[in-house]
């Protein structure tokens, strides 16, 4: 699989950065290469040993402010995906779990995975959080 998930990106961080920082490891699909709502992103190269290698030097390098958290990925999951972000400190934050965001987004669609990402340190929500439906035109709607 050649194409990478690239999250916990600082707010500074754009397309033609990630595009540039990924690129010295391999020819990479343009087009298929992107930063989605600040916070993370997909790199796609033609070859899996290229991905591979970014992965395995790029994983908790500093990007900005922040270590990059580099996963295998699929662009198309960006389509069947909705990204939440929140305020982490704010007094509604009692009122996350993954099973309430999976029962409220279940009205668009079948619901396959949630994601509420958490900071051990800290004891505090990241602000933000994914919810992947099993198709597309789900994750639209819901979007």
């Amino acid at each position: 699989n050649p194409n990478l998930f690239v999250g916990g990106l600082d707010g500074s961080v754009t397309t033609p950065m990630l595009r540039d920082l990924f690129r010295q490891f391999g020819p990479i699909l343009e087009e298929e290469t992107f930063v989605k709502k600040k916070h993370y992103g997909f790199v796609r190269f033609h070859f899996r040993e290229h991905a591979e290698k970014a992965q395995q030097v790029l994983h908790g390098k500093i990007l900005g402010t922040r270590p990059l958290i580099i996963g295998r990925g699929d662009s198309n999951i960006a389509r069947s995906s909705v990204h939440l972000e929140f305020d982490a400190f704010g007094p509604a934050v009692v009122l996350f779990s993954e099973s309430s965001l999976r029962d409220f987004f279940s009205q668009f669609g079948t619901v396959c995975n949630v994601i509420l990402p958490f900071d051990h340190e800290t004891r505090q929500y990241k602000g933000y959080a994914f919810v992947h439906y099993t198709d597309n035109d789900e994750g639209d709607r819901a979007a």
